[in-house]
């Protein structure tokens, strides 16, 4: 790890240093790359794949920053379909899915500052441009972390989780912004810390995300978020050019009324959605929601929808046994076909029958499994073959806490110093 951190280091270095000078310079004046200065930064290691860092100067005017991931990010063109989200009581879960890397996570606390939350989170350093060090962290790279949570909770009980959605299923103009003629622009990257800093509801959260421009992508991926709060739960999502949310249960589209949320439109119908990622994950999520009422019960349902699980079939027989196994939806929008030139067709429902499963192995599932199959490496953090579940979080609203599950080890969630996390302050 010591042999990768350092490597990780040596390219950040260059990268910083060599980059400043043209792409940079034209999006932030010589003062803010200034104020972006390298500065001693106290980073605390928990174990070799999670670290956690208080930022207690964080750079609260939301600028999208060239370093981060956002419209550069074009990594995600070989598969389709991360994430997933539910709430239950006082619970909430969250799976984030990617590829398999070395790269850790980040626990980001933010402390209370004028009209800013404090807040507690968590970010995948595969979602900045540059990987942290051992012994030092540039600003530029602590505020990267920082804006760039997916989730978190704030000292409100305000929880946001993000999550994308195929932006082949809406407009071009929808990633241009929703209100080009607000004063204040957003990147869907940065709602989650928005959020957290500034609501104290979720309600009100909603009001802040319907008067920003909320503008961006993520590779090929739009985004959608769940926002709640001790007693509410809306389901945020950008479509035509606007902020359209609503709470879980008023939904117009009636199966999709629990809080739950994958990686489709909630409120689009389905027939009218090119790649309608995680519609199994949303049923197995949905059909287990009554297990869901305590941490312990949270993180059984999400290891339910564990990502590597889609690598676990190894015959169309077993498939067809065991349906949840498998992420069909997802592995047929892995293939270049939601523009209809090639692959079968998209199904949007849950293959019901043997012959559907049959068939889509016979298509789609033994073209790639073999290339792809995370169980056949000893270490998949060393062979980035395709996407696992690199975190799962489950928060508990009315107390403010985080507990955490890193990578896939689902025997790790008895609360402790290394998977349990406060707000700082409460």
């Amino acid at each position: 790890m010591k042999k990768i951190i350092y490597a990780f280091t040596v390219c950040a270095v260059v990268l910083f240093t060599g980059s400043c000078s043209k792409d940079e310079t034209e999006m932030f004046t010589a003062e803010q790359i200034d104020e972006y200065n390298f500065q001693k930064v106290e980073l605390k290691r928990i174990n070799d794949y999670l670290f956690e860092v208080t930022n207690n100067d964080f750079y609260t005017r939301y600028y999208f920053n060239p370093y981060s991931v956002g419209d550069e990010f074009m990594g995600l063109k070989e598969w389709h379909g991360v994430c997933a989200g539910v709430r239950n009581g006082d619970f909430i879960g969250r799976n984030f899915d990617w590829e398999c890397s070395e790269t850790p996570e980040f626990i980001v606390h933010i402390p209370a500052d004028g009209d800013r939350h404090a807040s507690v989170g968590i970010c995948n350093s595969n979602m900045v441009k540059h990987a942290p060090t051992e012994d030092w962290l540039s600003q530029m790279l602590v505020n990267d972390i920082s804006n760039n949570c997916f989730d978190g909770i704030n000292d409100c009980g305000v929880c946001a989780i993000s999550l994308v959605v195929h932006y082949a299923d809406d407009t071009e103009a929808t990633l241009k912004g929703t209100k080009p003629g607000s004063s204040f622009s957003l990147h869907g990257a940065n709602v989650v810390r928005y959020v957290l800093d500034k609501a104290t509801s979720a309600k009100e959260a909603v009001r802040l995300l319907q008067e920003a421009n909320i503008y961006g992508s993520l590779g090929e991926y739009s985004f959608h978020w769940m926002i709640c709060d001790e007693k509410d739960n809306y389901l945020v999502e950008l479509i035509n050019s606007k902020v359209v949310a609503t709470k879980a249960e008023d939904n117009p589209i009636e199966r999709f009324r629990k809080p739950v949320i994958t990686n489709f439109y909630l409120f689009k119908d389905l027939s009218k959605q090119k790649v309608p990622c995680g519609v199994e994950r949303y049923g197995i999520l949905e059909a287990n929601y009554a297990n869901a009422g305590s941490a312990k019960g949270m993180f059984e349902t999400m290891e339910k929808v564990r990502y590597s699980r889609k690598y676990d079939g190894k015959d169309p027989s077993t498939l067809a046994g065991a349906p949840d196994l498998n992420w069909y939806s997802e592995y047929l929008a892995h293939m270049p076909n939601y523009k209809n030139t090639t692959g079968p067709l998209l199904y949007n429902e849950f293959p019901k029958t043997d012959e559907d499963r049959r068939r889509i192995w016979r298509d789609i599932m033994s073209l790639d499994i073999e290339r792809n199959a995370i169980s056949k490496f000893e270490n998949p953090r060393m062979n980035p073959m395709s996407a696992w579940t690199c975190h799962t979080t489950v928060y508990n609203i009315k107390e403010r806490t985080m507990q955490i599950v890193i990578g896939e080890k689902y025997d790790d969630i008895i609360p402790s110093a290394t998977t349990s996390f406060k707000i700082n302050g409460l």
